[in-house]
């Protein structure tokens, strides 16, 4: 099976060069031989990258630099690539994006993966993913199997059905000013799967310790440490 950029139901695949067009610029960036299997986003803040409709990247592996205002997460296919943000990527929405097989590495703070119909029309998924390497802080995943996503451990934590253990978070005397935060979890939208946050950080902007915020934590029938 052929590795590198592929139009989606045929087309150009492979090659080299950057394809441009559209309505505010649509900008690709890629190798010139695709056996090289590295494929590279490298943009200036004045720059947009979109990744839309019928762009497949197969085999790749994918260093991005843009920034979370220039890097638009539209209907891509990316399969058994890797994906690393060389730059904190903040409330970037990959509802759209069909990841299968792929790693994800960098920081991620407020992003969200799977389907949200609420979100987008076009079905996106995640399926046999891998995130152990990736810093998760406040994201969260629609509508996807558990079993098929990696998740980052401890001092990441991942409340699984959030809606569904919603009493028993509320119940939960939290350190510090923690409950504040876990009560919006525990609001999360119909569809999240699984709500993924960081307690290095949590312990630090509500006043706790992150021995304390675990023990707390243990107590959530679907949490994982």
């Amino acid at each position: 099976q052929k590795r590198g950029i592929e139009r989606e139901g045929g087309g150009w695949r492979g090659g080299g060069g950057v394809g441009g067009g559209g309505r505010g610029g649509v900008i690709f960036f890629f190798n010139d031989t695709a056996t090289t299997e590295i494929y590279t986003l490298s943009l200036h803040d004045a720059l947009p990258i979109f990744l839309g409709k019928g762009l497949v990247l197969r085999g790749c592996r994918i260093t991005s630099r843009a920034t979370s205002k220039n890097l638009v997460i539209g209907p891509v296919w990316i399969i058994e690539s890797q994906f690393e943000s060389k730059v904190t990527l903040k409330n970037n929405n990959w509802c759209r994006a069909r990841l299968h097989n792929t790693s994800f590495l960098g920081h991620y703070a407020g992003c969200d993966f799977g389907w949200w119909p609420e979100y987008a029309a076009e079905k996106g998924e995640v399926v046999a993913c891998d995130f152990t390497k990736a810093s998760l802080e406040g994201c969260r995943f629609f509508n996807c199997s558990v079993e098929s996503v990696d998740l980052p451990r401890w001092p990441f934590f991942s409340i699984v059905d959030p809606q569904r253990v919603a009493s028993e978070i509320k119940s939960i005397r939290w350190p510090g000013d923690c409950g504040r935060r876990m009560r919006l979890i525990a609001e999360s939208p119909k569809g999240v799967t699984i709500s993924c946050q960081n307690a290095t950080a949590l312990a630090r902007k509500y006043g706790c310790t992150e021995s304390d915020l675990r023990a707390a934590l243990e107590r959530i029938p679907e949490v994982r440490l």
